[in-house]
């Protein structure tokens, strides 16, 4: 799964069935990175089991071929940034 930043550029990789964890600073609000992120991991087949947004902080749970995952998304210390925290296989 490749998981873009706000402009198409990647912030990591995580392939197969192993565990992974990958963190990385946007320079987005949590609410423009929130929806593309959302249909990034629908358009690529995984199943959304959960989700909350709410606005500064969010979260999306997922799963696919029985390995579940987890996009976490929270506002960083300046507004205009997000934290990001993909972790898949777990």
């Amino acid at each position: 799964m490749r998981v873009p930043r706000g402009r198409g550029r990647p912030l990591g990789t995580a392939r197969g069935n192993r565990a992974g964890r990958v963190r990385h600073r946007a320079d987005e609000k949590v609410g423009q990175l929130y929806t593309p992120l959302l249909n990034l991991l629908k358009d690529g087949g995984y199943e959304i089991v959960g989700e909350d947004n709410e606005g500064f902080e969010a979260e999306i749970f997922f799963t696919r071929n029985r390995n579940t995952g987890s996009l976490i998304l929270r506002q960083g210390d300046c507004a205009d940034a997000t934290n990001i925290t993909l972790t898949y296989g777990a």
